[in-house]
């Protein structure tokens, strides 16, 4: 957060996000309506390239595609890791006979 009294999207306490205040150094005032989206999914990395103003709703199917596919990957993972298992026990059984 960065020190912006004045800015229409400051708290209270007169703070904005450094994301926010970044794209607007790039692409001027984010519109109504928009948020700004960290393309990558770190919400530390700050870097311009690394930042999108979009709709909100757009932020919101992006957050869901994202959670989606990590639990995708998460799934796949436990198959392949349960079937590599499978197939040791296989070929331990095969070497006992």
């Amino acid at each position: 957060m960065k020190w912006a009294p004045e800015h229409p999207r400051a708290t209270a306490n007169g703070y904005v996000r450094e994301h926010i205040l970044v794209w607007e150094e790039n692409h001027g005032r984010l519109p109504d309506g928009h948020v700004v989206h960290h393309l990558n999914g770190v919400r530390a990395d700050n870097r311009p390239e690394n930042l999108a103003g979009v709709p909100r709703t757009a932020n919101r199917s992006w957050h869901l595609v994202r959670m989606m596919q990590e639990r995708i990957r998460a799934l796949e993972g436990g198959l392949n890791d349960a079937g590599s298992t499978q197939d040791q026990g296989a070929f331990r059984n095969k070497e006992a006979a």
